[in-house]
């Protein structure tokens, strides 16, 4: 896959990874990055009720995960992004691409906010808050399951470094 970045002029949006695919690839891409620890019995073991057979659970679901690794592995804050009556709807990181804010998960970097939520269950009546993510409570606190969670994140993160960083 070609990763090249998109900027061209103001008006432009940066995209990074995933983003660079349309948007019915790019569920299919990150679905065919197979964690190579997983096997059926873990589906038996499973006790958070997400699989981590393949990387399309840290877009719906374990994103906190992702988040987290991010943070840990490229030092990218995280956040959570919440509905006004306190609903976890998403967890994400962040970086600055030349005084835009990008938004970065397992798609990759975008600076288009609304190509960001989309595939997100919004109800967008409510207005959204953002709140740093509290790494260390959030990684104190991982269950054995979680953990297995974690570590393919970091997997996910290390096959393809250039699609979550800002260089």
């Amino acid at each position: 896959m070609n990763n090249s970045t998109m900027h061209v002029g103001k008006n432009e949006h940066y995209h990074k990874g995933f983003y660079l695919l349309d948007s019915e690839s790019i569920s299919k891409s990150i679905a065919e990055i197979i964690n190579p620890k997983w096997n059926f019995e873990d589906i038996e073991n499973d006790h958070d009720g997400f699989s981590y057979e393949d990387a399309d659970v840290f877009r719906m679901g374990s994103c906190h995960l992702f988040s987290l690794a991010l943070n840990q592995t490229l030092g990218l804050p995280a956040y959570e992004l919440r509905s006004e009556d306190n609903r976890f709807i998403h967890a994400f990181c962040s970086f600055d691409y030349f005084g835009k804010q990008a938004y970065v998960d397992v798609r990759g970097a975008t600076t288009d906010i609304t190509e960001f939520l989309s595939g997100l269950y919004i109800d967008f009546s409510k207005r959204l808050l953002c709140f740093p993510q509290n790494i260390t409570a959030e990684i104190e606190r991982l269950t054995p399951d979680e953990k297995l969670g974690y570590n393919f994140a970091l997997y996910v993160i290390q096959k393809n470094p250039s699609f979550y960083s800002a260089e």
